[in-house]
């Protein structure tokens, strides 16, 4: 057994994190790149055509450079895991998303302010060659958002997401400016309309990526349909009773999920393994989890039934396979009261090799809880059959019901005669 999994990550597990961090990181160092051959190609051009538009827009193009430059460092060292950081420092990558979204937001302003103050437009020159310019940078921007969100999906980055969609933006801005371009060789008019349209829109992304931010940041819930998810893996293992206080929430890219179950197995080392295959069973379901915490408990049991192999009357079964029937006796958890006593009878008494086991298998169907034998079953078959339900075997060397019973404190002064027995 593995009693040093706790807390631990396999191999494959670890080496496609790292797999997706270096992919991240890379993404990030394109975006500079692309970020920095944008802004050379807007100021070129803005000083070829003379376009104030242009000229704005390559002047916001800048500050992507420096979000670009951000975001790599923070995919850096959003993994590390240090003693003052022993969750990791995944939640840089919100940090990261939400100054981004604060930085679209300040390009929606200055759109709007350089439209409403009649800044975008003019009589710019060179219009053919700086309209050609400006599809070919929304050409960059457009297909950059495209791989760079496909990128952040694939490894759940947040803040290459939200870089993607910073992107998208540089895209819709580089349009109002070619609006403007289109517009003025026309013509006509057209700057302030499309660029407030464009910051719509702006302000309506930032506003989405910084609400997402702060609610990681806050440590809000995962989302309500991966939890029911969850919920539905742990509850469909055997020995899960019940799942109770299951939580979860988001830090960068991975995820941290946590419940409470009640195991119908009371063997300590032998909940651990559950809990091990209960943490494999929620990773298989929930992308980029971290950590599974599993906090489990013991079946709570107000009740017990405890069954003693008869020959006759109430005399104890010196062969548990031979016994003519079984009384099963239930007694409260807390009072060792008896609360009901009913005899079965033994089908299989007689049958020959395998009566044993036979016997042992109805009384797991009956809910027995442990069985009173007066031979060793130990490397029999009947004994295998018992401990892999958690059933006990308790040995007596006591020849009636009561003194059997008498051995766990259960007092059952007058048994029931044998006639009164159910078959």
């Amino acid at each position: 057994m593995n009693t040093e999994r706790a807390g631990e990550q396999s191999q494959d597990e670890r080496t496609g994190r790292e797999r997706d961090r270096l992919a991240a990181q890379r993404t990030a160092l394109v975006s500079v790149a692309v970020r920095t051959t944008l802004v050379a190609l807007k100021f070129v051009f803005a000083a070829i055509s003379g376009s104030m538009a242009l000229m704005a827009d390559a002047v916001h193009n800048v500050s992507d450079i420096a979000q670009s430059l951000a975001l790599y460092t923070g995919l850096k060292i959003s993994g590390r895991k240090t003693e003052a950081f022993p969750y990791g420092l995944y939640k840089v990558e919100n940090l990261i998303s939400l100054a981004i979204a604060v930085f679209i937001t300040f390009v929606g302003y200055e759109l709007a302010r350089h439209a409403i103050l009649g800044e975008l437009g003019g009589e710019p020159q060179s219009l053919g060659w700086t309209m050609a310019a400006m599809v070919a940078a929304m050409v960059i921007s457009f297909t950059f958002s495209r791989y760079e969100g496909a990128v952040a999906r694939r490894t759940g980055s947040p803040a290459l997401e939200a870089d993607s969609r910073d992107a998208l933006i540089d895209t819709l801005a580089t349009l109002a400016v070619l609006i403007s371009l289109i517009a003025a060789y026309y013509g006509y008019n057209v700057d302030l309309w499309a660029t407030l349209l464009i910051v719509a829109f702006i302000i309506y992304t930032a506003a989405g990526l910084g609400v997402d931010a702060i609610r990681v940041l806050l440590d809000a819930s995962v989302d309500r349909e991966l939890l029911n998810r969850v919920q539905e893996a742990l509850q469909t293992h055997r020995h899960v009773i019940e799942v109770h206080g299951l939580k979860g929430r988001n830090s960068g890219s991975y995820r941290f999920i946590e419940a409470h179950v009640v195991l119908s197995v009371h063997d300590l080392d032998e909940a651990h393994q559950v809990s091990y295959r209960l943490e494999d069973a929620v990773k298989e379901i929930a992308p980029n989890v971290d950590e599974v915490l599993i906090h489990f408990e013991p079946e709570r049991r107000d009740s017990y039934v405890y069954a003693v192999p008869l020959a006759e009357g109430d005399r104890v079964s010196d062969h548990f396979g031979e016994a003519e029937r079984f009384v099963l006796v239930t007694v409260g958890a807390e009072d060792r009261e008896v609360r009901e006593v009913r005899y079965v009878r033994n089908p299989h008494r007689g049958e020959g090799s395998g009566k044993g086991i036979r016997s042992a298998r109805m009384l797991i169907d009956e809910g027995v809880d442990a069985v009173f034998v007066r031979e060793e079953l130990g490397g029999k078959g009947p004994y295998y059959a018992l401990e892999g339900e958690h059933v006990d075997a308790i040995v007596t060397d006591a020849e009636t019901l009561p003194d059997a019973l008498a051995q766990e404190q259960i007092s059952l002064e007058v048994p029931i005669d044998a006639a009164e027995s159910h078959a």
